[in-house]
């Protein structure tokens, strides 16, 4: 209602239809978010100079106690997201993700892949609050040595200890993060 011309775009296949073979657009007049389009993405987009959506998969989504280490084999269905990445002129990438159903791991090599670029940081939903100390620090380790992610700024469905484990391996590269936080992204 407040902007009707906005685009929407969503993964394909996750209950928002499929794209027009032709164009990739899907037209749903009269939708629940009030708009008059949106695209239904199957791989990541570029969307905008300096804008694209990272499309990855989960193996397996649900409440954390159907995660591994709880379940190794947890057979529920896929989720498909869509992460935020931004690229300034100097060709920093800034990746904001939601709740990393995929992995956060795996966020950050398909933003690589798809972008051929390092991440100068990661914010958002690492979705890491079942798992073990040890595992959140071999992954926040793997994450700055061999994912070149320079900065992190975890959030909400981090979990509080996986925060505080990337605090300590990230050290003043770890930011604080949360409603109302402000993270500058210089040009």
């Amino acid at each position: 209602a407040v902007n009707p011309d906005v685009a929407i775009y969503v993964p394909a296949g996750w209950g928002f239809g499929s794209p027009d073979p032709e164009t990739g657009r899907k037209l749903r007049k009269g939708h629940r978010w009030l708009v008059e389009e949106y695209y239904a993405l199957e791989e990541s987009t570029k969307i905008a100079p300096g804008v694209h959506l990272i499309h990855t998969s989960s193996p397996h989504t649900g409440l954390f106690w159907k995660y591994p280490p709880y379940e190794e084999d947890p057979k529920l269905y896929e989720l498909k997201e869509l992460s935020l990445a931004l690229t300034t002129e100097s060709g920093d990438v800034f990746l904001v993700v939601g709740c990393s159903h995929s992995g956060i791991g795996e966020i950050v090599k398909e933003t690589r892949k798809a972008l051929d670029a390092e991440i100068a940081l990661v914010t958002g939903g690492f979705h890491l609050n079942p798992y073990s100390r040890e595992y959140v620090a071999a992954l926040a380790q793997e994450m700055k040595d061999d994912l070149g992610v320079k900065r992190v700024a975890p959030t909400h469905c981090t979990g509080d200890d996986a925060i505080e484990v990337f605090g300590e391996i990230y050290g003043e590269n770890a930011l604080w993060a949360g409603l109302g936080a402000r993270i500058s992204i210089p040009d």
